[in-house]
């Protein structure tokens, strides 16, 4: 399904001239070797640089070898942040709620999908929102090819 939004004003430049939507069922692309293993290389350093952003908050100004002591604190704060991440992650409270958040996704999804994101309620959207804000970009992609099974 696509859907285009075409302006009919040439002069206006405040906006774009086309916005184009597409939905696909099924999309294929071909890859060699090199291509693949370059995407594999982005993707571990999106990896990293997320990580790496992550702890950006604790990084002292100061050279490593004008402050050690600052840089220890960041290598514990950042040690400590993981596994204060790592341990949320396995509590119970947090598998609940992600196992309900994906069932309420899959649900909104399918429901966007069928009847457009025009025709969902409020208060649907702003779950969807949340749930967007809340979860990895891999757990949203693995909802939705579930919902699309």
């Amino acid at each position: 399904r696509i859907l285009a939004d075409v302006s009919k004003n040439k002069d206006d430049f405040s906006r774009p001239q086309a916005i184009i939507n597409a939905v696909f069922e099924e999309l294929k692309i071909a890859l060699d070797v090199t291509q693949y293993q370059t995407i594999g290389e982005w993707a571990k350093w999106l990896m990293l640089w997320k990580k790496k952003r992550k702890f950006s908050k604790f990084r002292p100004d100061a050279s490593p070898s004008k402050d050690p002591l600052a840089w220890w604190g960041y290598i514990f704060q950042m040690i400590v942040e993981d596994a204060t991440e790592r341990k949320r992650k396995w509590n119970w409270q947090y598998i609940g709620d992600r196992a309900n958040a994906r069932e309420n996704y899959i649900r909104l999804y399918k429901k966007k999908m069928l009847q457009g994101e025009d025709k969902m309620m409020i208060p649907e959207k702003m779950i969807m929102h949340n749930i967007h804000k809340f979860y990895p970009y891999f757990d949203l992609l693995e909802w939705r090819r579930l919902a699309n099974t």
